[in-house]
């Protein structure tokens, strides 16, 4: 089966004023082919392990900017499936990724809950306190994907440390998450995962792809069984 990915991270804000996660898409952008396994480019270390990267995007820190990103990318989804629809056994999966100022490990986020509490207004000057996302909606909503497992997998062979989440805060990353699992959990064979990582000075980019080719093998192989 193939594991077909969305990674998408985010720009500046509230005074983060370099986000690295807006240089991990950079990374994983960089498509240009190469025949040393040293010199590979993340999506091609991706690609020998059964996944493949449909698209990158860095979002902008604001609840309507992710919004329209998250539209774009659903009618993206939606024109590809329409032409090119998944196998039976396919898969496809958006990972999103967020700096945390305080963690020292990688957190992968279980839980995105239905709360908008910026603690500073976000890019476009936005500012709720304690508003739903959606006042229909429940108030929490899940990945389905066995995180622990994967994470646990993932250990084996990775070198980086991470651990399991419930609270990625309040503000857009929270907001991003929730808002993508909204759509996997009307899309077959789908799901979202929210991954938080530390200031590259705590955590260095190269240990952050680590972790996600070692995590995509683990997710590739849950999928498979």
């Amino acid at each position: 089966m193939t594991l077909y990915l969305h990674v998408t991270g985010f720009g500046p804000f509230c005074g983060v004023e370099t986000n690295p996660t807006t240089h991990l898409m950079e990374r994983l952008s960089n498509a240009a082919p190469s025949s040393s396994p040293a010199t590979s480019s993340l999506s091609d270390r991706l690609f020998a392990c059964g996944c493949v990267l449909l698209s990158t995007s860095v979002l902008v820190v604001s609840g309507k900017a992710v919004d329209a990103d998250l539209k774009s990318l659903t009618e993206a989804e939606d024109a590809r499936q329409k032409h090119y629809p998944l196998a039976p056994n396919d898969f496809l999966l958006r990972i999103h990724f967020g700096v945390h100022g305080s963690a020292t490990k990688v957190h992968v986020e279980s839980t995105a809950w239905n709360e908008a509490n910026f603690r500073c207004p976000d890019e476009a000057g936005w500012q709720p306190i304690k508003e739903p996302i959606d006042a229909t909606a429940a108030d929490s909503l899940q990945s389905g994907l066995p995180l622990q497992a994967l994470i646990d997998e993932a250990a084996l062979t990775c070198s980086t440390p991470a651990l399991l989440s419930t609270d990625p805060g309040r503000f857009v990353c929270n907001y991003t998450y929730f808002r993508s699992l909204q759509r996997t959990a009307v899309c077959p064979r789908s799901d979202a995962v929210f991954v938080h990582v530390p200031p590259t000075q705590v955590l260095s980019l190269e240990k952050v792809e680590e972790f996600l080719i070692h995590f995509c093998q683990a997710a590739r192989k849950q999928l498979c069984q």
